[in-house]
C-alpha cells in the first residue's frame, strides 16, 4: 500500500541521517527539506501506480475492463452485457385505412423514463396495416439493454417520426426480458463459482477434450467477442474431423451462453473471389455482422460434389438482425456445395459466407496446410546402415507431420533430424531424441521450401506459419553424391 508523503519523507530522513551524518539541516525552509519533499512526492506517485497495477491484476480488486480481461481464462462468454426488452407494438388509426400503410423496420417510438427523458423502442420487422383495417401488430425491442426497457402495458405512446396514415402507437402488453449488465461484484462471484468447480470450460480444457476425439488430430480454440469461440480441427490424415463429434463435445464442455463455431470461410464483399477449399462443405450460410435493413438479392457461384459450377441465390425481404445466419438457395434442393468461387454481391453490409451442415453455426475448418518440400544432398561413409536413405526420408516426413498448429520450423532443427539427433516433437513440445544415423559423412546441402516461396537453407532460417496453419510434409528429395 502506498505510504503518505510524510511517511516517505521520514524514511528518507532516517536513511540520510544514518548514511550521511553531516546532513543535519532539516528545518522547514532548508534546501534538504525541499529536495526530500520533492523526492517523496515522486516516490508516492510510483507507489500509487504500483498499487493500481497490483489491483488490476487481482481478481479480488480489479474492476471494469481490468476485471473483464482477468476472468476470460474461465468465463469464455465474458461479462453478461444484459438483454434488450422485447414486446409488441400496435400502430393504429381511428378509421379503416383506404390503402395499405407500411410500417418500416427500425421505426422508432418512445415513452418517458423515470427521469422524464425519452426511452426509445424500435420495430424489428416491417409490417403493413392492410387497407380496410385500423391497426397492425409489430414486434419491437427497447433501443437500450437493461431492466429500464421492461415498461408496463400502455407506456409506449409516442411516435418518433410521422408515418402518413398512422395516428398513434401503444404496447398492449408489458415489454419483458430486459436485464442489466453484470456488475463487477456479480461477475467476480460467477468467476469464483466456476473456479471452484472442475475446470471444463477453459480454452486449454476445451482443446484437450476436442483432441481426445478419435477423429481429431489436434484442435485449436480462440476466444472471440460477443460470447463466441472459434474452433479449428484437424484429423490424423489431414482431413476435416467429424462435425457431429465436435458438436457433442463442445455442448458438454463449453461455458453457458457461449456459441461455438468454426472458422468462417470468407468475408462477403463486392470485390471478393471466394476460394473455400478444405471446408467441411454442405449448404451455403450467410452470417450478418450488422443489421441488414435493405433487402438482399444476389447470386453466388458454387461447385457441387461432381465438380459442376452451379448458381445459388440469396434473397431477403425483411430486416435481418445482426448475428442472424440464413441459408442461400442452392440450384438443386439436394445439392451439396464444396466451395464458393464468386458472387454478384455489390452492397456494403458486413457479412460472412461459409459452408456447413445442420443448424448454423457448426462449421469446423481445417487449419491451413503449409506443405514443406525438402531437398537434401549427402556424402556417405564406406559403412552405412541398411536402408539409410529411406530411414532419413521417413524421419524427415515424421518430423514435419509432427508439428502442431501455429508452430514454425527452424532449419537447424531440420538438420538435427537428418542426423537423427531427434525424430519429432513430443506432446509437450519437447524434442524426442533418437540414435544417430550410421553412414553420413557430410550434409552437403539442405533446403526446405513452402508454397509461399519461403526457403530455409542455413542457420537462422525458418519456415514461418500463421496461428491457424500447420506444417505438413511435402516431397522429400535425397541425393547421394
Amino acid at each position: 500500500m502506498a505510504r503518505t508523503e510524510a511517511e516517505i519523507v521520514e524514511a528518507i530522513k532516517d536513511y540520510q541521517m544514518a548514511a550521511h551524518p553531516r546532513l543535519r539541516d532539516y528545518t522547514p525552509l532548508s534546501v534538504l527539506t525541499a529536495l526530500n519533499g520533492a523526492l517523496a512526492s515522486q516516490v508516492r506517485y510510483i507507489e500509487q501506480q504500483n498499487d493500481a497495477v497490483a489491483a488490476a491484476l487481482s481478481i479480488w480488486t480489479a474492476g471494469g475492463t481490468d476485471l473483464d480481461v482477468l476472468i476470460l481464462d474461465r468465463l469464455l462468454d465474458g461479462r453478461y452485457l444484459g438483454d434488450y426488452a422485447t414486446g409488441e407494438l400496435v400502430f393504429y388509426r381511428r378509421s379503416a385505412a383506404a390503402t395499405d400503410i407500411t410500417i418500416p423496420a427500425l421505426t422508432k417510438v418512445s415513452c418517458p423514463n423515470d427521469l422524464g427523458e425519452s426511452l426509445y423502442f424500435v420495430t424489428t420487422e416491417a409490417a403493413t396495416l392492410v387497407a380496410g383495417t385500423k391497426s397492425v401488430v409489430v414486434a419491437a425491442r427497447c433501443f437500450e439493454r437493461g431492466l429500464l426497457g421492461n415498461v408496463p402495458a400502455g407506456a409506449v405512446n409516442k411516435l418518433y417520426e410521422t408515418i402518413t396514415g398512422i395516428e398513434g402507437v401503444s404496447n398492449p402488453a408489458a415489454f419483458s426480458g430486459g436485464t442489466d449488465e453484470e456488475t463487477d461484484t456479480e461477475l467476480r462471484q460467477r468467476y469464483i463459482d466456476v473456479a471452484t468447480l472442475p475446470g471444463t470450460a477453459t480454452i486449454a480444457m476445451l482443446e484437450a477434450k476436442l483432441s481426445d476425439i478419435d477423429t481429431v488430430r489436434e484442435a485449436k480454440v480462440w476466444n472471440r467477442d460477443e460470447g463466441c469461440i472459434e474452433v479449428i480441427c484437424d484429423d490424423s490424415v489431414g482431413l476435416v474431423a467429424t462435425s457431429a463429434d465436435i458438436d457433442d463435445c463442445l455442448q458438454e464442455n463449453k461455458a453457458a451462453g457461449v456459441v461455438a463455431r468454426g472458422v468462417l470461410a470468407a468475408t462477403l464483399g463486392s470485390s471478393n473471389v471466394y476460394e473455400l477449399g478444405d471446408c467441411y462443405g454442405g449448404k451455403i450460410w450467410i452470417l450478418a455482422r450488422e443489421h441488414l435493413v435493405t433487402p438482399l438479392n444476389f447470386e453466388l457461384t458454387y461447385t457441387d460434389t461432381d465438380g459442376n459450377p452451379r448458381t445459388a441465390t440469396v434473397v431477403t425481404t425483411d430486416i435481418v438482425p445482426r448475428g442472424t445466419a440464413f441459408l442461400a438457395t442452392l440450384e438443386a434442393e439436394d445439392d451439396f456445395a464444396v466451395d464458393v468461387t464468386a458472387s454478384t454481391y455489390a452492397g456494403s453490409e458486413a457479412m460472412d459466407i461459409c459452408l456447413g451442415l445442420g443448424t448454423f453455426p457448426k462449421l469446423y475448418n481445417l487449419p491451413e496446410h503449409v506443405v514443406v518440400d525438402v531437398t537434401l544432398q549427402l556424402r556417405l561413409t564406406d559403412t552405412i546402415e541398411l536402408d539409410l536413405v529411406d530411414n532419413i526420408e521417413e524421419s524427415i516426413t515424421d518430423y514435419l507431420n509432427s508439428f502442431k498448429i501455429g508452430i514454425s520450423m527452424d532449419w537447424s532443427d531440420l538438420l538435427k533430424v537428418v542426423h537423427n539427433e531427434f525424430v519429432s516433437q513430443g506432446e509437450d513440445g519437447e524434442i524426442e531424441t533418437g540414435d544417430a544415423f550410421q553412414g553420413i559423412d557430410a550434409v552437403l546441402s539442405l533446403s526446405a521450401t513452402d508454397g509461399d516461396a519461403q526457403t530455409a537453407v542455413t542457420l537462422g532460417d525458418i519456415i514461418d506459419v500463421e496461428d491457424d496453419s500447420r506444417i505438413m510434409a511435402g516431397e522429400i528429395t535425397i541425393t547421394v553424391l
